[in-house]
């Protein structure tokens, strides 16, 4: 009795299912071949730049997210506190780059002020040097003159004593005005001494500048790595998994969550071996999903894969028969307020060229 009642029941259930696969399916369109999947979508993960302690999640799984809303932020009380030394070290660097500045300046008015005293003093004693030169050389000729004079007794001996006298005191005028370039000498050996000084103070004053350099450099790091602190979500979406709580501490590139991108949705399924060459891509379509009953939203055949495979076990199509089937992406052109969303059922249909 048991065996008949259990033959009755497999041969209903066989029925309902003969019944289902013919009348319950969707009707294929002529000019269209027929798929049926979910809606998916490439998933994004979201991660962080810099290694640090999760101090909130602001998401949950399945709730919807707009790009750049915050999605988690990490504790940045050290990169505060290295800001501030860093802020400090700046306003340190740029005191010591005015005084350097300022020393320097003074160096350079110094140099300037030595040299515009040695092209004076140079011309000086060049001028000096002439007169006594001219003096020198008129007093002795004179001297040679009445020398010849005195010898022939023609002048007396008190007449000669003069001229001789005169003579001595031009030739004394004559190397003390040699004398003259030993001071613009000496000032050239202080201009020497300022230049190198002023090189030194120039290099100080650049040190102190690269020190500012760094310090503004810091800054800019330490302020980018702040911002990074703050993870948003990189575009509209539906946050599919969370991979950390507050509290834990992630490295650096690790991933907080994965979001699908809500703008390129959309479906999978797959295509009979028999029906894969009627296909293209870019070939337009459109999808009917269970939740919205008979509206059609436009889609356009974007993936198509180039190795078969066996039918996976979630996937029921129509022929029974069919051992390999390729895999195929419809998708949508648009997502209208962002309705759709991953892992909705639903049926797609693909426009072929007929004969």
């Amino acid at each position: 009795m048991k065996v008949r009642y259990a033959l009755i029941v497999f041969a209903v259930l066989g029925g309902i299912a003969v019944w289902s696969y013919f009348y319950l399916r969707p009707a294929e369109e002529t000019g269209f071949v027929y798929v049926s999947g979910r809606i998916e979508g490439d998933e994004v993960d979201v991660g962080i730049k810099v290694a640090g302690r999760i101090k909130e999640l602001r998401v949950k799984e399945g709730e919807t997210v707009k790009k750049d809303q915050v999605v988690a932020t990490l504790d940045a009380r050290d990169l505060k506190a290295r800001l501030s030394q860093a802020v400090a070290a700046k306003k340190s660097a740029n005191a010591h780059a005015l005084a350097a500045k300022a020393e320097l300046a003074v160096y350079k008015k110094r140099l300037k002020a030595a040299e515009t005293g040695r092209t004076y003093l140079a011309k000086q004693v060049e001028a000096d040097l002439k007169v006594a030169e001219a003096n020198l050389e008129k007093n002795e000729a004179d001297l040679n003159r009445f020398k010849t004079l005195l010898e022939e007794n023609v002048i007396p001996l008190e007449k000669f004593e003069k001229i001789k006298e005169a003579y001595r005191i031009s030739l004394a005028r004559y190397k003390l005005a040699q004398k003259g370039w030993v001071r613009v000498k000496a000032k050239n050996e202080q201009i020497d001494s300022l230049r190198e000084a002023v090189s030194a103070k120039e290099r100080v004053y650049q040190s102190a500048l690269s020190a500012v350099d760094q310090a503004e450099a810091a800054i800019s790091e330490i302020k980018s790595y702040l911002e990074d602190t703050i993870v948003k979500a990189p575009c509209n979406g539906t946050v599919m998994v969370k991979m950390v709580e507050p509290g834990e501490v992630v490295p650096a590139g690790a991933p907080l969550v994965t979001v699908i991108e809500l703008d390129k949705l959309y479906l999978k399924g797959y295509v009979p071996e028999t029906k894969i060459g009627k296909i293209r891509l870019n070939a337009p379509a459109y999808i009917v999903l269970d939740a919205f009953g008979e509206e059609r939203f436009p889609a356009a055949v974007g993936y198509i894969s180039q190795y078969a495979e066996f039918t996976p076990k979630e996937v029921q199509t129509k022929e029974e028969r069919v051992k390999q089937v390729f895999a195929v992406k419809l998708y949508l052109k648009e997502n209208p307020k962002h309705l759709l969303k991953p892992g909705m059922p639903g049926d797609g249909y693909i426009k072929i060229e007929t004969p």
